[in-house]
């Protein structure tokens, strides 16, 4: 006698019941600024809401929204570029002057080249 699906009981939704709006975003300017100066292609897709294939062949044609660095097979996306197609200025680099360091009368070092 052949089996039957019947048995089995289908594996309930975790998202069910939950409008997109209650759900938390899973990337937050906070988080996107902590990536560093890059990501890597994947991250900024998943970030621009871009599927994989999609985002090689915009990186490829040089058509992705986000300024995109290919270093031999491999692809690197400018965060500051990334938050500025997202609609989000990024936050100037801080000087030794503006840096809390420098505020609270610490000593900060600056590389200096050899003469």
């Amino acid at each position: 006698m052949p089996r039957t699906s019947s048995h089995l009981t289908p594996m309930p939704d975790p998202t069910a019941g939950i409008s997109p709006t209650d759900q938390v975003p899973r990337w937050t300017i906070d988080r996107i600024t902590a990536l560093g100066v890059t990501t890597d292609l994947m991250t900024a897709a998943e970030i621009l809401g871009i599927g994989q294939t999609k985002a090689y062949e915009l990186a490829r044609t040089n058509q992705f929204p986000a300024a995109v660095l290919r270093f031999s097979r491999k692809y690197r996306v400018s965060v500051p570029s990334l938050l500025q197609a997202i609609g989000i200025e990024p936050a100037p680099p801080t000087t030794p002057s503006s840096s809390p360091a420098a505020s609270s009368g610490l000593i900060v070092d600056t590389f200096q080249p050899r003469a």
